[in-house]
């Protein structure tokens, strides 16, 4: 039949048609793909942290930015403006008299490092030292005192609650010495302050009076305007520092004004500035190899 001879006429021509199609996109998709540029290797994987999570909060704890941003969400709880990290890197004013004072009731009054000492007869026959703040600033201070009575006698003077660490701009604090007898006497042997910016100062009164040194009937007393917010416990490290003189009460005030101190450690090689930006904030522990 004539259909017959012209199917089997066109399938002869298709099929060429067909191969010579399938040689053509075999050739292109090879040029095409041998060109193709190679990817390059993957990288190796990243090491494995051998940091822990408390070493990984505790850096980032530390770092400036956040030590910055303590200084204002502090300064806000306090109530006070929050200072730069420039103006807490400023020396802080500081005065001593390590000279011998001795007072009496003949004699009461001295004036030493912007303080005003007085001894005075106090209710139920305690004999008080009143110690008056003459500079224009907060002062942490430190008034090393004794009496010519002894412990055995002046330990049956109550305590009056008092602040140990700081006293307000203008202000007074009251210590009782000992009982009202006329022939005491008692001998200043050291006195310490540092005048103090607004933050600072409330930094301080949140430390307790055993972490900067001082004598145990003194911090007994201790009732300061903010509660209390870091360890009173004392490392062995700071206690041998102050026992051997080699860390001074100014250099843990000093470094109390500038941090806060349920965050930031004392590093034991920290001194007092002596001038500003004595070294970079916040100053760190240096961790141990």
């Amino acid at each position: 039949m004539v259909y017959h001879r012209d199917l089997v006429k066109d399938l002869g021509f298709r099929a060429p048609l067909a191969a010579a199609a399938v040689v053509v996109i075999a050739t292109l998709s090879w040029v095409r793909f041998r060109h193709t540029p190679a990817l390059p290797p993957r990288p190796p994987p990243p090491p494995p942290s051998t940091a822990t999570a408390e070493e990984l909060l505790g850096a980032t704890l530390t770092s400036p930015a956040v030590w910055k941003n303590f200084l204002i969400t502090d300064a806000r709880a306090a109530g006070v403006a929050a200072p730069t990290p420039e103006a807490m890197g400023k020396a802080f004013l500081f005065h001593q008299d390590s000279a011998r004072h001795v007072l009496s009731f003949k004699d009461p009054r001295m004036e030493a490092a912007g303080l005003a000492l007085t001894l005075e007869r106090g209710e139920r026959d305690i004999a008080i030292l009143s110690i008056e703040n003459l500079t224009q600033r907060d002062v942490a201070y430190r008034v090393v005192a004794t009496t010519n009575l002894g412990a055995s006698v002046c330990n049956a003077a109550p305590l009056l609650s008092t602040n140990a660490m700081v006293i307000d701009r203008a202000g007074t604090e009251r210590r009782a010495m000992c009982v009202t007898r006329s022939d005491l006497t008692v001998v200043i042997s050291k006195v310490e302050s540092m005048e103090l910016p607004p933050l600072s100062a409330w930094y301080v009164q949140h430390v307790s009076p055993a972490a900067v040194g001082l004598e145990a009937r003194v911090a007994r007393a201790h009732r300061p305007d903010v509660p209390t917010r870091c360890s009173p416990i004392v490392p062995q490290s700071v206690r041998s520092g102050l026992e051997t003189g080699k860390l001074q009460w100014r250099d843990l005030v000093d470094f109390f004004a500038r941090h806060r101190c349920e965050t930031y450690e004392f590093p034991i090689e920290y001194r007092a500035f002596d001038k500003d930006d004595a070294r970079p904030l916040p100053a760190l522990v240096t961790p141990s190899r």
